[in-house]
């Protein structure tokens, strides 16, 4: 374990992603957009139960194979959202593809204390590119971007102007109320059907508080067909045990120690049951007892235990004794390695694929 210095994810293969199906097929069904939206609001009110927030829903990280299933891909810049967990920063605006980016951020109204509602106006972009082959608010620049912003929905409300404390944006929606030529969802959108307009509606709007959540979306009579077949789950929210790490600086040796705990996790029982035990015990969890936060004095060390040492808990209170050994910046954890474009062939065979998906 000490000498690994690369780290390989393998997952299922998926043929093409939800932008190449939309870009390379003249037509898709509507059978084809509700199955495609179902399992992306499954997906989407199974991460946010757990309390995770994607902040980066778009065609491109929607992942298809030749059976039309869909999966949620690139977690990237996905946050916990846990007031627990990252009470002691803020939360970044600058955070989903702008062109699928929540008006509460670009018009600066709820920057720091979003919430989930930012992946389900992100997943109304994706449902209104279904429609419309290309993508809604595609503009080279933000405040063309807004403009459209205003010519669908209208002004802002009142009481989320209020909440603008930029007064250069607030002069600027103003002005583009004065000059901007409304237009309805039915001209933007000929030949949709009722529930998906209305569907449609209900995840682009303004106030996040009026937007409707995954869960309330799969109740939705656009995906009635769908909803009835099976259970859609949840995940119980995850709390700051899981999480602890973050609130200190882990050089690399540290990581990959954790990242071989987080491994066993999966694959050995007497690990997860552990991992359990702890986790009921030192609910605050078991860094703070082991590691040394940022510009804080070292702690005590775990008192010891007789647990097998393939846990994770158990590891952890094993690195304990070696702190004495200098800290390394996280930065110097192993990068990814860069990847060579693919060959000619390979990106027809990907354009292939996307046009079997709906076949």
């Amino acid at each position: 374990m000490q000498s690994f210095g690369e780290l390989y994810i393998v997952t299922d293969y998926m043929d093409t992603d939800l932008h190449d199906v939309i870009r390379l097929n003249s037509k898709i069904s509507r059978q084809h957009k509700q199955y495609f939206m179902y399992q992306l609001m499954r997906g989407l009110k199974y991460t946010h139960s757990a309390g995770v927030i994607h902040r980066d829903i778009k065609p491109q990280n929607l992942l298809v194979n030749d059976k039309c299933e869909l999966r949620i891909c690139d977690f990237g810049l996905a946050t916990v959202k846990n007031e627990r967990i990252n009470a002691t920063y803020d939360l970044t605006p600058y955070v989903v593809t702008r062109w699928f980016r929540a008006p509460e951020l670009l018009l600066k109204y709820q920057t720091k204390n979003y919430t989930s509602k930012i992946d389900m106006w992100s997943a109304g972009c994706v449902l209104a590119e279904l429609y419309l082959k290309k993508v809604l608010f595609g503009e080279k620049d933000m405040a063309k971007q807004v403009q459209r912003f205003v010519a669908l929905l209208g002004p802002l409300p009142q009481h989320l102007m209020d909440q603008i404390k930029d007064q250069s944006v607030r002069n600027f929606l103003n002005d583009c109320v004065k000059k901007t030529k409304r237009v309805s969802f039915e001209e933007l959108f000929p030949g949709i059907e009722k529930d998906a307009l209305d569907l449609l509606r209900r995840l682009l709007c303004y106030d996040p508080a009026e937007r409707i959540s995954a869960e309330e979306a799969l109740e939705h009579p656009f995906f009635k067909e769908l909803h009835l077949k099976e259970p859609e789950g949840v995940q119980a929210r995850i709390d700051y045990f899981d999480f602890e790490f973050e609130q200190y600086t882990l050089d690399r040796k540290i990581l990959r120690e954790l990242i071989m705990d987080e491994i066993l996790l999966y694959h050995s029982k007497e690990a997860r049951d552990y991992y359990e035990k702890c986790k009921a015990k030192y609910p605050k969890g078991v860094l703070e007892i082991l590691y040394q936060r940022v510009g804080a004095a070292p702690t005590a060390s775990l008192p010891p235990t007789t647990t097998s040492n393939n846990s994770s808990a158990c590891k952890q209170a094993q690195s304990a004794q070696r702190m004495d050994e200098s800290m390394e910046d996280v930065d110097t954890a192993p990068g990814t390695v860069n990847s060579s474009a693919a060959s000619e062939k390979k990106q027809q065979e990907a354009a292939q694929h996307a046009k079997n998906v709906v076949a």
